[in-house]
């Protein structure tokens, strides 16, 4: 695992990193929405508005199996809907988009965590364990 300083000089470039990915990918997620055979109904992009929501369902679009290993701290495992992981706050096991992770900046932004430090290459059992350092209560 990196170092302490590591760490932190990277997440100073996470924004930075976000921003633009937000630029690059805003229409990808409707793209691999459609691509992988979901209706618009189950896209419903009447809840994913902001960028920083079309974001982090981008991103829980090109790394669920990441998301599956990360626990999600907002608590909606101890409450309807019961997410077991991350992954289910943005998709949920039939593949559709879920809504809880559009109206749950948290969720959101452990997700755009993840997805920013599964680029700069840290391993899933990494990300899954600086997510409880950064978010866990």
């Amino acid at each position: 695992m990196r170092n302490d300083k590591d760490i932190a000089h990277k997440q100073r470039h996470t924004k930075i990193f976000v921003y633009l990915t937000i630029i690059l990918f805003t229409a990808s997620i409707f793209g691999y929405a459609l691509s992988s055979g979901r209706t618009s109904s189950s896209t419903s992009a009447n809840f994913i508005i902001t960028d920083m929501q079309k974001a982090s369902y981008n991103y829980a679009s090109q790394i669920p199996k990441v998301l599956e290993q990360v626990k999600c701290w907002c608590g909606c495992d101890k409450h309807p809907p019961y997410h077991k992981n991350l992954r289910q706050c943005f998709i949920d096991d039939s593949g559709a988009f879920d809504s809880h992770g559009a109206g749950c900046e948290l969720c959101m932004a452990e997700a755009i965590d993840a997805y920013s430090w599964y680029k700069e290459g840290y391993t899933p059992e990494q990300i899954s364990k600086m997510i409880d350092e950064k978010y866990g209560r």
